[in-house]
């Protein structure tokens, strides 16, 4: 045998070099395979968690047009005061559910892709209102909106805002009584910290009037508790806002919803 014959040295290197390659084609397919299923693990979650909103959506509406029906019982004497109870319980378990519902997996401020245009605030206002009114049915609320509204134009998202403000009344409705008064207002320039943006507060008026919509504004900004508004929160942060909640001493729940200066496209009256 030549001592110098490298022929099995270079059948060894060509078998290292094909199991080389055979091990990087397997890596390479069990790579796509785990990209692709994470992918499709990805959009199963997506869709699971837009079902769950939109049920979220569903369930509250539907549970407020119960606690319409029951306010209207109550009034009408037609069932006890204890079967009113029972059915006002059950009404509020579901109204947390709901809660919970749309607030599981709610995506983080940055993934909201936002479709900007210049908007009057007191539209998205008036439509939750109308569509608040709607489901309770029978149970009204008497609102009262700051005029300002309608001189307020906002840079933002016209869906992302009316389901913000569908969020918060709703949550309003449901934390007051039948013929309750609830002000939408708006915050003098330079309230609540004086940033120069815009805040909103909806709040029970009685509280309102006691302390002046400032103050109750800078008490809310201290002592937020959630309230289940999760998604709406995720909305306003996307707008590069807040919205911060509390309970009032009587039933009743008072929010703020803040924008920034940027936000804000004007301050005055529009002309046609």
């Amino acid at each position: 045998m030549d001592p110098f014959d490298l022929s099995p040295l270079v059948g060894l290197a060509v078998f290292a070099a094909a199991l080389a390659l055979w091990r990087l084609r397997t890596a390479r397919r069990r790579l796509a395979f785990a990209i692709s299923e994470r992918d499709r693990a990805r959009t199963t979650e997506d869709a699971t968690a837009r079902l769950l909103r939109h049920s979220g959506t569903e369930l509250r509406a539907t549970s407020l047009m119960l606690l319409g029906h029951v306010e209207r019982l109550r009034m009408a004497h037609r069932a006890s005061a204890g079967q009113a109870d029972v059915i006002a319980s059950i009404t509020a378990q579901l109204l947390d559910l709901s809660d919970d519902l749309q607030d599981h997996h709610v995506p983080p401020a940055t993934s909201r892709v936002l479709h900007v245009e210049p908007l009057r605030l007191h539209e998205p206002v008036e439509g939750a209102i109308a569509a608040v009114n709607a489901a309770l049915g029978p149970g009204q609320r008497r609102w009262t909106v700051d005029p300002e509204l309608s001189e307020l134009r906002v840079l933002a998202d016209r869906r992302a805002l009316k389901q913000v403000f569908l969020s918060v009344l709703g949550h309003a409705a449901r934390f007051s009584r039948h013929d309750d008064r609830i002000v939408v207002a708006v915050v003098p320039e330079g309230g609540g910290g004086g940033s120069g943006g815009l805040t909103v507060i909806v709040a029970n008026a009685e509280l309102v009037r006691s302390k002046g919509t400032t103050s109750l504004t800078e008490a809310v900004s201290h002592a937020d508790i959630g309230l289940g508004l999760g998604l709406a929160r995720v909305l306003m942060q996307a707008h590069g806002g807040e919205l911060t909640a509390v309970m009032g001493p009587r039933p009743g729940v008072h929010v703020t919803l803040s924008l920034p200066a940027w936000r804000v496209d004007a301050l005055q009256p529009q002309s046609a």
